[in-house]
C-alpha cells in the first residue's frame, strides 16, 4: 500500500509537505502504535489524520468501529478511517482495463467473472485473483505504476471511490 500511496496522493496534494505516509509492518503493528501515533500529531504540519487498512477476512463494519474507537480513545476522534474491500488490488480490479493498459498487458488470461467486475470489493482474494489473471504480476512493482497512473474515474470498487472522495474534500 505504501508504494500505491507514493504515486497516488501527489495527485491530489501539490506540496507534499501536506502528509505523510506511515507504512506499518503488519496489521498489529499498526494497532498498537496508532495511539502513539495519534498522541504526537502535529496538527500545525498535517491537518487531518487518515487511517487506511485492508479489510482482508476481517468484519468492515466492526474494523472501522475498531480503528475509530482506537482514534477516540486516543483523543482524536476527527480522525478519518477508510478501509480498503478487501485489499489494495480490488482497486485494480476495479478498473481492470486501465490495469492491464497501464501495466502493459495485452491479455488476461482468464475471464474475470462478471460478480467480480462490477463488485471487485467482493472479491475475498482480488490479490491472488490479478496474479492468476495478468502474467508477471508483482504487488510492489505494480503498486509503484499504477499509484500515479490509475484512473480516478470509472472503478468499481465502492471503497477506491471512497478514498478518492474523501481526499477530494481536502482543500
Amino acid at each position: 500500500m505504501e508504494a500505491f500511496l507514493k504515486g497516488f496522493l501527489p495527485r491530489f496534494f501539490q506540496d507534499e509537505n501536506r502528509y505523510e505516509i506511515i507504512p506499518h509492518p503488519g496489521k498489529s503493528a499498526l494497532r498498537k502504535s496508532l495511539p502513539r501515533k495519534l498522541r504526537a500529531w502535529d496538527h500545525s504540519l498535517v491537518e487531518r489524520f487518515i487511517v487506511l487498512h485492508d479489510q482482508d477476512a476481517n468484519d468492515c463494519m466492526n474494523l472501522k468501529r475498531d480503528l475509530l474507537e482506537l482514534c477516540r480513545h486516543s483523543r482524536h476522534p476527527e480522525s478519518i478511517v477508510r478501509i480498503v474491500c478487501r485489499e489494495l488490488e480490488s482497486w485494480y480490479l476495479g478498473n481492470l482495463t486501465a490495469t492491464m493498459k497501464i501495466l502493459g498487458i495485452k491479455k488476461a488470461l482468464h475471464k474475470v467473472p462478471r460478480k467480480i467486475a462490477t463488485h471487485p470489493d467482493s472479491d475475498l482474494k482480488p490479490s491472488i485473483r490479478l496474479k492468476r489473471l495478468l502474467p508477471n504480476y508483482s504487488k510492489i512493482a505494480s503498486s509503484r505504476v499504477l499509484g500515479p497512473t490509475l484512473p480516478l474515474e470509472n472503478n468499481n470498487s465502492r471503497s477506491f471511490n471512497l478514498f478518492v472522495d474523501t481526499l477530494r474534500t481536502f482543500d
